[in-house]
């Protein structure tokens, strides 16, 4: 649901996009899950047989490839929420629409969100060199600290936007244009 506010606010409002765009966002998610029991299949190949090994190999393998098709997947959602938001942002500008500039508020929502929704995949890399500098035996903390990011990042992200797009709503909604403020209540 966050995807799809972020992007309305981005001026997507195309049923067809909102729905792909939320369905690749549930697609990411699933995959960080899958991305965690790599990162835990890791853990267990550095414990049981070493760093040295074929199943650490082969965990590494399995993760980066899951990791590196996430950050495209994260990316082809950012891009299109950013190119739209850009677009808009460029067309208020240099088409004679009268209107001076979109209001900063949607600015901000959308960067804040693109940089809280990038910082989701910075945890598992973390965990990842936890896992690969620290002594195996006392790796298990990883998934502690783990589980607090991500509740943190999550209450973040999702409470930010929650007060910025009841701000939008009840008064940042404000356009300059040539002859003052036209305003959407």
């Amino acid at each position: 649901m966050q995807i799809i506010i972020i992007a309305s606010t981005a001026y997507i409002r195309n049923v067809h996009h909102l729905s792909v765009l939320s369905t690749i966002q549930g697609t990411l998610t699933l995959s960080g899950w899958t991305v965690k029991i790599c990162i835990s299949n890791l853990q267990n190949a550095v414990t049981n047989s070493g760093k040295l090994s074929r199943d650490f190999a082969n965990a590494l393998m399995k993760l980066a490839a899951i990791f590196l098709a996430s950050t495209y997947v994260h990316n082809v959602i950012w891009f299109s929420i950013l190119e739209s938001y850009l677009v808009h942002e460029y067309n208020t500008g240099n088409c004679d629409l009268g209107i001076k500039k979109i209001p900063e508020i949607i600015h901000t929502i959308v960067i804040l969100q693109c940089v809280l929704f990038s910082v989701f995949g910075g945890i598992p890399l973390l965990q990842i060199g936890v896992v690969l500098i620290v002594n195996p035996s006392k790796t298990n903390f990883i998934w502690d600290a783990a589980a607090i990011a991500y509740s943190t990042l999550s209450v973040a992200s999702t409470g930010l936007l929650a007060l910025m797009f009841v701000k939008l709503l009840t008064g940042g909604n404000c356009l300059d244009n040539y002859s003052g403020k036209a305003c959407l209540y």
